[in-house]
């Protein structure tokens, strides 16, 4: 070997000498740039989640997308109502939207069951939810969510759900000119009576109008001998009159023609005592407000009235409303309550399966009815509750309302929670007003705001007085009805509530022919609302 080729070096590092390039710094380079990626991701995240979901374009779109499905399915574009849209927002702000009402009229060559299944098919692509709220054979009432929140609602409404409208308008009308006929008889100047506007009304089965009149109470008629007068001088009609005692001594003579309200006669009167034979010498239940409501049981009783009478010259004749609910499921007490006398009240549910049977032929043997109303929390399809909007109260109240045709008044079926919100209950009590329906307040809860809510919108209301069979012991019902008698006799009225049932059913059949024996007035319940 050479001495140049032993003196050669190797040219490169030396094998143990340092790298240029630490693998740890490297690493931690990684995992910092990795961190600071995370960290920046959360940030994003917790900015979206933060900042509110605008939901109004499309809410606007599904509506219009709905619109279509129905254009396309061959409904006209004047049978297509659709509703100013309404900007609604959660509790917390999370979101925002829009809700759509439509009202849609369905031709007799359409299905509005077709319908509906067409549109839950088509908006399933759009993961929108769709229940039908309160089906019957010829009508749907479509709710449709974006997950809880609803955007739209879609009335579907057949024409064979309705029959032909009655028009009563006619007849209401020559039944205000003879009312008005037999008070200038009775010698009242034109200058004392005041006649207003006839108001037309419509419920699902008919049309009608109603005219006010006021006018100074005949001095040679008590308001009972004026009732009869105006029944007889009506008798081709087959009214019915029905007197309500109102604040600042006005007394209102309701004359109803075939289930409707078609002339109110204001009577004014002097003030101070008067002897009426009885009819309107007291104030009726709910004079005394919600104040008693506080100590009010469920199964116990909830003073609605002031004792009156003692110091009149003459003693009233006691008058008790008794209110039948949850008519339109119990085959049998319906058969039963229906052979009963006719001055009962009946409270049927909405969209039961017995409901159009039961209104018919209630209906036909002269029941006053009354709409149940279901509420917050029942569970019925159909009820309404407290997180709803104004609008969606309003168009269950009207769907539940066409239920339940000639419907004179409403009272609620359970709902303690809806009764305790005046805002909620304001929006129920708007449809009744605007349709001159009265309502009573079932008093579920002591806590209820219902009845001082209708008062103060100037709605006639009420509330009952006494629940007759919480229990099914009939021995229990027995009791509760010898306790409202009593009642009635000290208060000279009362309103109790039972319900369809076998035993109530027996105990009504056995206590009904009692009442006369006993001096108490069967009366509707329209006759003890103010």
């Amino acid at each position: 070997m050479s001495t140049e080729d032993s003196l050669a070096a190797p040219s490169g590092p030396a094998s143990n000498g340092a790298a240029p390039h630490s693998w740890l710094r490297l690493t931690a380079g990684l995992a910092a740039v990795t961190v600071a990626a995370v960290v920046c991701a959360l940030c994003i995240e917790q900015y979206l989640h933060a900042r509110p979901l605008n939901l109004r374009k499309t809410s606007l779109a599904l509506a219009d997308t709905v619109e279509q499905l129905l254009l396309a399915n061959r409904v006209a574009a004047d049978h297509i109502q659709r509703h100013a849209p309404q900007l609604k927002r959660d509790e917390q702000g999370a979101a925002s939207w829009y809700f759509i009402r439509f009202d849609v009229a369905v031709t007799d060559d359409l299905s509005t069951k077709g319908l509906a299944k067409v549109i839950g098919r088509n908006m399933l692509q759009h993961r929108v939810n769709v229940a039908d709220t309160a089906p019957t054979p010829a009508e749907c009432l479509l709710s449709l969510s974006l997950g809880n929140r609803e955007f739209a609602s879609v009335r579907l409404k057949g024409s064979s759900s309705r029959g032909p409208q009655t028009d009563l308008t006619p007849a209401c009308g020559r039944i205000a000119e003879q009312v008005l006929a037999l008070l200038e008889g009775q010698g009242i100047g034109a200058s004392e009576i005041e006649r207003h506007a006839a108001q037309p009304r419509e419920s699902e089965a008919a049309l009608w109008a109603l005219t006010q009149i006021e006018v100074r109470r005949p001095a040679a008629y008590a308001t009972g001998a004026l009732a009869s007068l105006v029944e007889a001088a009506l008798a081709q009609y087959q009214v019915r009159v029905a007197p309500q005692a109102r604040p600042n001594n006005v007394t209102a003579l309701t004359v109803h023609y075939a289930g409707v309200p078609c002339v109110e006669l204001v009577l004014r009167e002097p003030a101070g005592p008067q002897s009426d034979g009885g009819q309107m010498d007291h104030e009726g239940p709910g004079s005394a407000g919600a104040d008693a409501a506080d100590a009010a049981q469920v199964d116990g009783t909830a003073s609605s009235t002031e004792p009156a009478g003692k110091d009149s010259q003459s003693t009233p004749v006691p008058r008790l409303a008794i209110i039948v609910d949850d008519g339109g499921y119990d085959r049998a007490a319906t058969e039963d309550i229906l052979t009963l006398d006719p001055n009962l009240t009946l409270a049927i549910l909405p969209s039961a399966p017995l409901t159009a049977e039961t209104v018919q032929r209630a209906r036909e043997r002269g029941f006053e009815l009354i709409l149940h109303m279901p509420m917050d929390k029942t569970g019925i399809a159909g009820q309404i509750t407290t997180d709803m909007t104004p609008e969606q109260i309003h168009t269950r109240t009207e769907y539940a309302l066409a239920q339940v045709p000639g419907a004179v008044g409403a009272n609620n079926h359970m709902g303690s929670a809806f009764t305790e919100d005046p805002e909620g209950m304001a929006a129920f009590l708007e449809v009744l007003k605007d349709k001159a329906l009265y309502f009573i307040d079932s008093r579920t809860t002591p806590h209820t705001k219902a009845l001082d809510t209708a008062k103060r919108m100037g709605l006639r209301a009420a509330s009952r007085d006494m629940f007759l069979d919480n229990k099914k012991d009939i021995e229990y019902i027995r009791g509760q009805f010898q306790a409202l008698l009593a009642l009635a006799k000290e208060k000279n009225c009362a309103i109790g509530i039972c319900h369809f049932r076998p035993h109530s059913a027996e105990v009504l059949a056995e206590v009904l022919p009692t009442l006369e024996r006993e001096g108490i007035a069967l009366v509707h319940a329209s006759e003890l609302v103010q």
